[in-house]
């Protein structure tokens, strides 16, 4: 899909023209320091609770260049709770989205499940904690749900 990106992954994936390129526990990435100039990370943090996923940015912003960008796209709580629940009046949907719903546990593992929940302010709060100068907060763009997702951008 983009053959200048490296496709980092728990499993073996592909779908399309996505593949996985290398396979790994993203808690110890096998890269060296200041060797990417973007990271993008998409629909991954989720899956760690709070304080591993707050590692997880450290680890991104080592990997990244002086000047380097961390791209972070997420399910926004609010967002969910706005598409799910205020839209498509379906809470049992919301409730399996946050607490991980049975049949996606059953069927990927429970390393698939949601162990925290995010909002794009508090990526925000969590990247300037860590140094990133932040220049971009939105909607997520990966998986064409309009706000139920965000996105924010930071530089290091």
């Amino acid at each position: 899909m983009w053959p200048e990106y490296l496709n980092f992954d728990l499993r073996q994936y592909q779908k399309g023209n996505t593949r996985t390129d290398v396979v790994g526990c993203i808690e110890q990435m096998p890269f060296k320091e200041c060797s990417f100039k973007i990271i993008l990370c998409c629909h991954t943090i989720e899956h760690f609770y709070k304080t591993d996923a707050i590692q997880i940015i450290k680890n991104c912003y080592s990997l990244l260049k002086s000047g380097g960008m961390l791209v972070m796209e997420a399910p926004c709580v609010l967002g969910c709770y706005w598409y799910y629940v205020e839209t498509k009046k379906d809470v049992s949907r919301f409730i399996d989205f946050i607490y991980g719903g049975e049949d996606n546990r059953l069927k990927y593992g429970n390393e698939y499940a949601h162990k925290s929940g995010w909002t794009g302010k508090l990526m925000v709060e969590a990247m300037k904690s860590i140094g990133f100068e932040i220049i971009s907060i939105g909607v997520g763009q990966h998986h064409g749900m309009g706000r139920r997702d965000f996105r924010v951008e930071g530089v290091k």
